[in-house]
């Protein structure tokens, strides 16, 4: 599961159009269903600023 980045902002201006809230449904889902689970995050990405980075290391 690739989340990207913990920024719904950065995100949508990287071209990926899901919620935080829509992506822990799905890793519940998975988690529930016993789907292994491996997540991926990237970092410095085009519209990525301080802000967002901490954002990705809350999720």
């Amino acid at each position: 599961l690739s989340l990207l980045t913990g920024s719904e902002k950065v995100r949508r201006l990287n071209g990926k159009h899901y919620n935080n809230q829509k992506l822990f449904e799905i890793v519940d889902l998975m988690k529930e269903k016993q789907v292994p689970l491996y997540v991926y995050f990237s970092f410095n990405l085009p519209g990525e600023d301080d802000k967002a980075f901490r954002q990705t290391l809350r999720v």
